[in-house]
């Protein structure tokens, strides 16, 4: 209070100190008696506020509170969130988070069964589910195999079983997954020497030994085994693991240096490298997997290496990711409910940039976003007030599905004037506040349902219906404000016609009134003359031109629209000196004003022409 002519200045709110506040004391100071904003006390002839005396109110720990000062105690409050609002309990084992009563509440605790026996599934309310390796018995599927136990995630085979049939069974020795290399021996730890032949190479004998890895597909892809660094002549050979054997006969695909097959998600394989003439040596084995359909959607990757990436490839025409952008309704609105909030806080997101069906407006900042469903039909209204940054509002459709989208958007408005739409009985919408370019800030947004009064003085068009203030027929002529009309003169002389007219009078002599005082083009201004008013009736779309020639000083010309409610001065297009140039459109009637500024009046000639 200690301060005139307050402007923003690099962040910071300062003005110019007032001759008001000089003092000698701290008793020459005036408390405001808002116990939140601090004392003033006298410092070098200055009042300023004690700063020990400021009430500052720390945040509740639980989201759904708040803490604000009243200033009539200076003590802090807290009040709590409405019920059903988003929140977050900073758990990550939990979702479906609301307030209730004032406690962020959990609506369950997530599941964090992997379905993989040699997991240990867990859930740390830090960071969520874990998954860690252990070393639980279980079994590979290979009849050929005993004690198979856990490791590095997967069943890893046991012991070779001494019975004859599986005397010429291969035994896996290690895992091996998409992506991964080893290097080893087909002589070396874990290798057998029991396969001879492989039915997809009958051409060919195997009599060295042969080394074995166990495959599970982790999706539906194209796997290729290679070889390389190879000291011997090795081939390999992928066999099937579904016979419940590693089993030369279950043969897929082989080759000298690599060898490809297609396999499917879950499903256990053998990839065997072997060597002819009895020979044995050293390779590195490189397995590599291409999926048979773009697997994710959103990583910049071409996943099945078909020339499409992401989005562009149809195998993601339904992915979530390649949808439209869509708003994510945090909280429900209703008729006369109102909610302070901030695009920023919990519950905001930033998925929409732009509304083109609304504006051509850039949205970067982040959005919250209220779903209100009408319970009856009629005019709804939403405003927004106490806006901390340039924060707009959009109204949206739900599609048929429920959807959220940017083009659904039927209105929008910006600063506190207002967006309305006309609500169809059970028909969902969305109100979004989103930042205008890159913008964020708090805000209250109220809901109003009905149609509201017409407020004849406050500048704005309160009931929608197209007409503010005095311009409205529901103020003008029955409020305080809008009870004057201008009066034409009917004479001949006072109606002007195309293509030129013109007269010679004064603001003094008949039919000259002293009604107005006042048009809506700048209610500020004096017209406290005499006036005189002529009438003009567009015969067709053009420009207007009228002069005033060898007029006094003060004599001004006002042109007035007849919106259906007669010479109304609220309904001005244009008031100027000397003259007046407007659009007419043909069919509308106009009323040309001659009036005097600050008690101004005398003789004029009017010249009148059509262009």
């Amino acid at each position: 209070t200690c301060s005139t002519g307050d402007t923003c200045k690099q962040g910071t709110c300062s003005g110019t100190p007032a001759e008001t506040c000089v003092c000698s004391k701290d008793s020459d100071c005036v408390d405001d008696g808002n116990l939140c904003n601090g004392t003033p006390i006298c410092v070098s002839q200055k009042c300023v506020t004690a700063p020990k005396t400021v009430v500052s109110c720390a945040a509740p720990a639980d989201s759904c509170s708040s803490a604000a000062c009243v200033p009539a105690t200076g003590k802090c409050q807290t009040t709590a969130q409405p019920d059903g609002k988003a929140c977050s309990d900073a758990n990550a084992c939990t979702e479906g988070d609301a307030c209730k009563a004032g406690t962020c509440t959990p609506t369950k605790t997530i599941g964090c069964d992997d379905n993989n026996g040699c997991t240990t599934d867990t859930c740390n309310p830090a960071f969520g589910c874990t998954y860690a390796s252990n070393t639980e018995p279980c079994s590979d599927g290979n009849i050929c195999t005993t004690g198979d136990s856990c490791a590095f995630g997967q069943c890893q085979p046991g012991s070779p079983v001494a019975d004859a049939s599986c005397s010429d069974k291969c035994v896996p020795a290690w895992p091996i997954s998409c992506g991964e290399q080893d290097a080893w021996s087909t002589d070396g730890s874990g290798s057998t020497n029991v396969v001879s032949q492989y039915a997809c190479n009958k051409a060919e004998t195997y009599d060295g030994p042969e080394y074995t890895y166990t495959f599970v597909a982790p999706y539906d892809c194209k796997m290729t085994a290679s070889l390389t660094n190879e000291s011997a002549l090795t081939d390999v050979i992928v066999l099937d693991g579904g016979v419940g054997s590693c089993d030369g006969k279950a043969c897929l695909a082989w080759g000298y240096a690599s060898a490809t097959v297609q396999v499917k998600q879950g499903k256990t394989y053998y990839v065997v490298v072997d060597s002819v003439l009895g020979d044995a040596g050293k390779f590195t084995l490189n397995l590599a997997c291409v999926p048979l359909t773009e697997s994710a959607c959103d990583d910049g990757v071409d996943d099945d290496q078909d020339g499409k990436t992401d989005c562009a490839d149809s195998d993601c025409s339904a992915a979530k990711a390649c949808e439209a952008p869509t708003c994510d309704p945090a909280y429900t609105l209703a008729c006369g409910d109102s909610d302070s909030w901030a695009t920023y806080d919990f519950g905001a997101t930033n998925l929409l940039g732009s509304y083109p069906e609304c504006n051509s407006f850039a949205y970067s900042g982040p959005e919250y976003t209220y779903a209100f469903t009408a319970v009856t039909s009629g005019k709804v209204k939403v405003t927004l007030s106490e806006e901390s940054a340039q924060t707009d509002l959009l109204i949206l459709q739900a599609g048929e599905d429920g959807s959220c989208t940017a083009n659904q958007c039927l209105d929008y408005a910006f600063g506190s004037e207002g967006a309305s739409f006309d609500a169809v009985a059970g028909q969902t919408y969305y109100f979004v506040v989103d930042g205008w370019q890159g913008a964020e800030g708090s805000f209250t947004i109220s809901v109003a349902c009905g149609t509201t009064p017409e407020d004849c003085s406050n500048g704005a068009d309160d009931n929608d219906d197209g007409a503010t203030d005095c311009e409205d027929t529901a103020c003008f002529g029955k409020d305080a404000a809008c009870a004057t009309a201008c009066v034409p003169d009917t004479t001949l002389a006072a109606a002007l016609t195309c293509p030129s007219d013109g007269d010679l009078w004064d603001t003094t002599l008949d039919g000259a009134t002293q009604a107005i005082d006042s048009y809506g083009c700048d209610p500020t201004v004096d017209y406290s003359g005499p006036e005189y008013v002529y009438t003009y009736v567009a015969e067709a779309d053009g420009n207007v031109g009228i002069e005033l020639v060898d007029a006094p000083e003060g004599l001004d010309v006002i042109v007035l629209e007849d919106k259906g409610l007669g010479c109304n001065p609220a309904s001005c297009i244009t008031a100027t000196i000397g003259g007046a140039d407007f659009a007419a459109e043909q069919g509308k009637t106009y009323y040309i004003v001659v009036d005097g500024y600050q008690g101004a009046s005398g003789e004029f000639e009017l010249a009148f022409s059509c262009l």
